[in-house]
């Protein structure tokens, strides 16, 4: 009986010292970061996935958030042990908010970075003292450092002068931006997705649309192919979208999730949620009846038409993995995100076969070299506007043939877009398409 006793007592005893073990553990991992909270929104705390570490185990000199130059960047290299780091993270948040609201043409990313989570990164870089905030400019990997007042405040007029972006004074009239008493401020957004022109807003919903299928539809961790596949999808919009697009702000944040995403896909609605999406869709102009993916398919092929415009103008953008930018590798990558993540078998099938076709009927001369000439970029929109047409004739074919009809040539060339009244010098006499032409159609259309 006291040997029972015992036991008991030595297995409560044991209990209790690894309940306390774990919570000193999670304390420790938690001491590490100060911007991990919910709460930091929209500052992201830098996490170094273990590929992006050197032979040393410290991080890379030039990070991702240095060599990602298509956005401004502010950066903020902080101790989670020192007070004044403490006391300035709601500044820092609520800077971020003002800045986010008020910079609606060119979204901005920070990025906080705990010297003690990465102190190889901070001692490469040269950080001597905390908190330190850096600047960058879009399309510089060198940066600014940022000054605080002596009362531990950061002016985001201040702020945006380095940047050197401009404001939208309009919203600043409305709301002083005094950090002091905003800095503890409850971030309250509006629906920022829907407020672009109808081809855009359809365009952007459908991408918003797609990570609310993925997030529900898959309940296991993407597999090693599945998130490179939607990395890279979310990579290619990240830097060939129109740049005044304010969805950007929420492929950012997209963005610096990728491994938590990878391992819980319904990480994406917490995102979404913070960005005060609606659960709904709301569509324009592809709004086909009241179902909620009425408009999916409608909205992706616009979206596909923007990136494919954007390849040709931005490419020069790029440079993180820019050795591997091509006009065929965007193919690889739309192509990928179509057969893993588009919810219907039967477009995924369509998508599949008209690409095949158009490599039989040479429709595109997609191309691996990496240096290719500037009108090559082109041939990028040439092949979605040509798998768009195909797949329009598809299901033309299949929904006669369904119904015991056939589909006359009458038909058929009425569905070809786009047709001689809305681009008469789209086709020449003869009836032949004049690429050039098609491009500058496309481009006004979707530019």
């Amino acid at each position: 009986m006291v040997f029972a006793k015992i036991s008991t007592l030595l297995h409560l005893v044991i209990n209790l010292a690894l309940l306390s073990l774990s919570k000193a553990n999670a304390l420790e991992n938690n001491a590490s970061y100060l911007y991990q909270d919910a709460a930091s929104h929209p500052v992201q705390e830098f996490l170094v996935d273990k590929k992006d570490l050197n032979a040393n185990g410290g991080a890379y000199t030039k990070p991702t958030y240095i060599l990602t130059v298509t956005w401004p960047r502010v950066v903020q290299y902080y101790s989670p042990s020192s007070r004044i780091c403490h006391e300035f993270k709601p500044v820092f948040v609520e800077v971020a908010r003002q800045l986010r609201k008020l910079s609606s043409r060119i979204p901005i990313s920070f990025i906080a970075v705990s010297c003690a989570a990465h102190s190889q990164l901070c001692r490469d870089l040269g950080i001597n003292a905390v908190p330190h905030i850096v600047g960058y400019t879009m399309g510089t990997t060198e940066g600014q450092v940022m000054k605080r007042s002596n009362d531990n405040l950061l002016d985001p007029s201040y702020v945006s002068d380095l940047l050197e972006i401009s404001l939208d004074m309009d919203a600043a009239k409305h709301k002083p931006m005094d950090m002091r008493s905003n800095a503890n401020a409850v971030l309250v957004s509006k629906n920022e997705h829907t407020d672009e022109p109808s081809v855009f807003a359809d365009a952007s919903q459908s991408f918003i649309y797609g990570l609310q299928k993925i997030q529900a539809d898959f309940k296991n961790p993407l597999t090693s192919f599945q998130k490179d596949a939607f990395i890279e999808w979310i990579d290619l919009l990240h830097w060939s979208l129109p740049s005044q697009w304010k969805i950007h702000n929420l492929i950012n944040d997209i963005r610096h999730n990728y491994n938590s995403i990878a391992k819980k896909p319904s990480q994406i609605k917490l995102i979404l949620e913070s960005h005060n999406v609606p659960t709904a869709p709301i569509w324009n102009e592809c709004k086909l009846n009241d179902a909620s993916d009425s408009g999916y398919a409608c909205g992706l092929w616009k979206l596909f038409h923007i990136i494919s415009i954007g390849v040709s103008e931005q490419h020069r953008t790029v440079l993180g993995g820019k050795e591997r930018i091509s006009s065929a590798h965007v193919s690889d990558v739309m192509l990928n995100y179509v057969s893993i993540f588009f919810d219907c078998e039967l477009c995924q099938v369509n998508f599949l076969q008209s690409h095949e076709k158009c490599i039989i009927d040479k429709c595109a001369s997609l191309s691996d070299d990496v240096n290719e000439v500037s009108t090559n970029w082109k041939e990028l929109t040439t092949w979605i506007w040509y798998l768009h047409n195909d797949i329009n004739k598809r299901k033309l074919q299949e929904e006669a043939r369904m119904s015991g009809k056939t589909v006359s040539k009458v038909e058929e060339d009425a569905i070809i877009w786009p047709g001689t009244q809305q681009c008469p010098q789209c086709r020449d006499l003869n009836g032949e398409w004049n690429r050039i032409q098609v491009f500058s159609f496309l481009f006004n259309e979707y530019w």
